[in-house]
């Protein structure tokens, strides 16, 4: 479902198509002191929204991802953060699949300094350790802000986008090398210091990128 608030407005800028391409993680995963390496078979996430911000401004423009078309109307406010257009719909990400392109959006022209994702839903990552089974599921739902984004939206050169992030900047956070408990699986469930670890990386500025490749 997509929720879409849309102010009355008339644009002083030009619409200009946007392509965005959500990559996956990169082959760089986490191995411990004593030589395990992390392989993971599953890891996904679920995307609400994504937000652009003029530079040293809480303007924004605002699309869905998973959404064919949505617009950005810069300069009216909604919710007190001057967003234009707030638009919400879950889209879940296999961060181990292939690229996946988000065709049809249009934003307006202009300059870009950051960016924003909201995640929703529950990040999921399973794999071994060694002979450790992992099955971590983090329940989230939070405004990761503050992504640096710098470049133009310039309608004779429309950009490419590509939001990234990578198992180094995602999981190195995490201790994997928590005791799983007599069961043999690490989970969330094993230590309060495991769930505030994969947390933290999951939604830390820093574990994220929006850029023109």
């Amino acid at each position: 479902m997509i929720w879409l608030l849309m102010f009355g407005c008339v644009p002083d800028r030009p619409l200009v198509p946007v392509e965005l391409t959500l990559r996956p993680l990169d082959e760089t995963l986490p191995t411990l002191e004593d030589g395990r390496t992390l392989e993971l078979t599953e890891a996904r996430i679920v995307l609400a929204s994504l937000a652009l911000y003029e530079p040293e401004s809480e303007l924004a423009l605002t699309w869905p991802l998973g959404a064919t078309v949505a617009h950005a109307h810069p300069g009216h406010e909604a919710d007190g953060d001057n967003v234009a257009a707030l638009a919400l719909n879950d889209l879940e990400v296999d961060l181990l699949g292939d690229d996946l392109p988000i065709e049809g959006l249009q934003i307006y022209a202009g300059a870009v300094g950051t960016a924003s994702i909201m995640l929703t839903g529950e990040a999921h990552f399973a794999g071994t350790l060694g002979d450790t089974a992992v099955d971590l599921t983090l329940p989230v739902e939070h405004v990761v802000s503050g992504i640096p984004a710098s470049f133009d939206v310039d309608e004779a050169t429309p950009p490419s986008l590509v939001l990234a992030t990578s198992s180094s900047r995602l999981l190195t956070w995490t201790p994997f090398d928590t005791d799983p408990g007599a069961d043999g699986v690490l989970t969330t469930d094993d230590s309060e210091s495991l769930t505030n670890g994969l947390r933290f990386g999951v939604l830390s500025t820093t574990a994220w990128t929006l850029e023109t490749p």
